[in-house]
């Protein structure tokens, strides 16, 4: 039978969330619940323990995404409201607040879920001893995601590109932990909807396409489908050895596919088909592959697919931008 202590503290902390009036509070109750939820995993005190922290957690979430859906959010990820200035330099900033723009994202996702299949998916992982976490409920969301929050994006561009790099957000099936989740680190996206994009390309182009290796047959399909032959590929060492299932991984593939007729670098400039490069923070190429591209075709007009951050010389989409 569980403790009358831990009863009280769940209790308590449920209070707590429901009457909480602003992000610091709650987040403060989710940041407190998460590290005693890392220390319950760590002493292994228990799966039933470790979700009744979990349960914490994710009310917390779920309530500051209610609270951030009440909020305007200009470009600079500032929480804004009616009565206050609208002098936006006076505003806190979400980073202020401890609170990342993939989290807002998916916080208010989770928010978006039906209070009565919020509460169902809860009792039934507890009472299935599974184990409860923040990525299950992001992927029970996508059944409530408004339609045109699910069709594919369109790239916005008044000019046609003749070279590409891409490292398009491959969707997984699934991944046996939470920390391991893809969408723990970014949005991800249907491989339906990548192949869809409308690329913005003259009739000859080159594609540079980043794929893992389980996802080497869909990035094929999706270079088909932008309308790219495949040519040639080069392998990134992480010189780290990674997770995997058949081998565990240490290398990406950047896929070469080309478009009518499109030459390659000349031959003084061409490297070796395996790049060493040690892995940085998850899914960041090394800098240098894009400045290789650069160099290979100055005159030529450029564009980065699903960029993360504005890149000199090249013009760039993607949604963190």
């Amino acid at each position: 039978m569980k403790d009358d202590n831990a009863l009280v503290l769940m209790n308590t902390a449920h209070q707590k969330i429901q009457l909480a009036k602003s992000l610091p509070e709650v987040k403060d109750i989710h940041d407190k619940a998460k590290t005693l939820q890392e220390y319950a995993k760590q002493q292994k005190l228990g799966l039933e323990m470790q979700n009744d922290l979990a349960e914490i957690v994710i009310r917390a979430e779920r309530k500051a995404g209610e609270l951030l859906k009440e909020t305007e959010l200009d470009k600079g990820g500032r929480p804004t409201e009616d009565n206050q200035s609208n002098d936006s330099t006076s505003l806190p900033k979400l980073k202020d607040l401890g609170i990342s723009k993939f989290e807002s994202s998916s916080w208010q996702r989770i928010a978006e879920i039906p209070e009565d299949d919020f509460e169902q998916h809860i009792q039934e992982t507890k009472q299935n001893r599974k184990e409860l976490t923040t990525v299950d409920c992001i992927r029970l969301a996508r059944k409530y995601e408004r339609k045109e929050e699910t069709e594919t994006p369109i790239i916005q561009s008044e000019n046609l590109f003749d070279v590409f790099y891409a490292d398009p957000p491959w969707r997984y099936d699934f991944s046996p932990t939470e920390s391991r989740a893809i969408e723990q680190n970014y949005p991800t996206m249907e491989l339906q909807q990548i192949k869809e994009l409308n690329i913005p390309s003259n009739d000859n182009a080159v594609l540079f396409l980043w794929a893992t290796a389980p996802k080497l047959k869909e990035a094929l399909d999706v270079m088909n489908a932008w309308g790219f032959e495949y040519k040639t590929h080069m392998i990134w060492d992480k010189e780290k050895i990674g997770m995997g299932y058949w081998f565990r991984n240490q290398h990406e593939l950047l896929l070469v596919g080309v478009k009518g007729n499109f030459s390659p670098p000349i031959d003084k400039d061409r490297i070796s088909s395996i790049f060493h490069s040690k892995r940085s923070k998850h899914s960041k190429k090394p800098e240098e592959i894009r400045d290789f591209i650069k160099n290979w075709y100055p005159d030529k007009k450029r564009m980065e697919l699903f960029a993360r951050e504005k890149t000199i010389g090249w013009s760039s989409w993607g949604n963190e931008i």
